[in-house]
């Protein structure tokens, strides 16, 4: 229950939508990996991965591979804080995946 009401509410904070499918009205649609970035990481990490704010990591230049992000936005590491209350794994991953866009080469 107390599942339910951090993901609604975070649902709410984000602005996720409906499907907009017949009967299908109250599944909720999960927020695009950029949304979910820009809401919950790039107050440290900047939109662009570098802004290293509070200690976080310049993201730009990880090397961790996708499953090793996926890891660190669910435990934190340092001062970040856990996400596996917040967003689902499939959110998680969505997000670790759109970190490849912030590489520079």
């Amino acid at each position: 229950m107390h599942r339910l009401i951090v993901s609604l509410s975070f649902c709410a904070a984000i602005g996720c939508s409906t499907s907009g499918e017949p009967g299908d009205s109250a599944r909720l649609q999960p927020a695009s990996a950029e949304n979910i970035y820009r809401q919950k990481c790039a107050l440290c990490h900047g939109n662009d991965g570098a802004a290293g704010i509070a200690g976080a990591t310049d993201l730009s230049k990880s090397t961790l591979s996708p499953e090793e992000r996926v890891a660190v936005i669910a435990a934190g590491r340092g001062n970040m804080m856990p996400f596996r209350e917040l967003l689902s794994t499939e959110e998680m991953v969505s997000v670790a995946n759109y970190l490849d866009k912030l590489r520079t080469p």
